[in-house]
């Protein structure tokens, strides 16, 4: 289980939340951490727990506008993307999805 993000791609941002909370990340717009996301209107911010920094998603209407990576203390951004792939945030979600494939194999 994963998420596949590109510039220019159509996003439905009720189906990304649903699909975050799926990969146990949790929305929360007020103090975001590891593992947690928030969505404020064509802006999401999502705060991977395998990686330091975070990630911000800016969208036009419904259209990846940019991605890029930051730091949530300075706000400095630290990396663009043409796509960026995001994992699940809790490990032990991602080795049971894979093992449950290599068995059914």
């Amino acid at each position: 289980m994963r998420i596949r993000l590109t510039e220019g791609m159509s996003l439905d941002t009720g189906a990304l939340s649903r699909d975050l909370i799926k990969m146990q990340y949790e929305r929360n717009d007020v103090t975001p951490g590891r593992g947690s996301f928030r969505i404020r209107g064509e802006v999401i911010e999502i705060y991977p727990a395998y990686t330091k920094g975070a990630v911000r998603i800016e969208l036009d209407w419904d259209e990846v506008k940019s991605i890029v990576k930051y730091d949530p203390v300075s706000g400095e951004v630290t990396g663009r993307f043409e796509f960026l792939t995001i994992y699940p945030a809790n490990i032990l979600l991602f080795l049971r999805i894979s093992l449950r494939k290599l068995f059914q194999e």
